[in-house]
């Protein structure tokens, strides 16, 4: 009587799913600040590093401690990214329902292993991921090694178009500004072809004012001598060969 079925629940009783929890335990308590969400991680962590020595005897593992320490680690770290502070809980709370599982040898041994296993397929993939990576530099750089020694054994025409964009062209000036720099011709802050053409033009500069002002070349026999060198653009010889003043 007084409207109590036969099927009524008493609502002090909770209701537990089928890993042993229940829908309030995973909502009390929830955390305040991301502070203390991260504390609760920290717990769980220490307790299930805590708990491997009775799992590796339960379940009859091989594995070392290390390794077991890297299996569990790894469960936390695929969830490093999560900023929501429910969420966190709820990991948690769901993490510490699986340890007490494991503790309780509620699990199967093959339900351990499974996470063993996949720890192992993903170092496999980071290793496999890094090798890929690894060879694709060497080749990077073998292709890069073999641009520069073709660089290195064409000459380099000093009054090319400056803003050329030629592949060939641009690898031969910087191998020549490399080897310029190593055998100091010019100073240690040239090292575009912009500022090597920059920092000729301030030393012609320089040069020119010096030998006027010391009376070994005149105004007009400079300018004689740029035409002359200008006029030998494409010669065989306009790297050995200089006027005479």
């Amino acid at each position: 009587m007084g409207g109590e079925g036969e099927g009524a629940r008493d609502p002090s009783r909770r209701v537990y799913t089928d890993t042993g929890g229940s829908g309030r335990d995973s909502t009390e308590g929830m955390s305040r600040t991301p502070e203390e969400a991260h504390r609760r991680v920290l717990a769980l962590y220490r307790e299930c590093l805590r708990a491997i020595p009775q799992m590796k005897n339960d379940y009859t593992l091989s594995e070392d401690w290390q390794t077991l320490r890297d299996v569990l680690r790894d469960q936390f770290v695929r969830n490093a990214d999560v900023r929501d502070m429910r969420v966190v809980d709820i990991l948690v709370f769901k993490g510490r329902q699986e340890l007490m599982e494991v503790k309780a040898q509620w699990k199967a041994r093959h339900h351990v292993m499974q996470y063993i296993s996949h720890y192992e397929e993903r170092v496999h993939q980071m290793v496999s991921a890094r090798h890929r990576e690894k060879m694709a530099r060497e080749a990077a750089q073998a292709q890069a090694d073999a641009v520069t020694a073709e660089a290195g054994a064409a000459p380099v025409d000093t009054d090319a178009d400056p803003l050329t964009t030629d592949p060939q062209v641009m690898a031969r000036r910087r191998h020549q500004l490399r080897e310029w720099r190593r055998k100091k011709v010019t100073p240690d802050w040239v090292l575009t072809w912009e500022q090597y053409l920059k920092w000729r033009a301030e030393e012609e500069a320089k040069f020119r004012a010096f030998a006027v002002a010391n009376g070994l070349f005149s105004t007009e026999e400079l300018e004689q001598n740029r035409q002359y060198v200008a006029s030998m653009k494409g010669s065989p010889l306009r790297n050995t060969q200089c006027r005479v003043m």
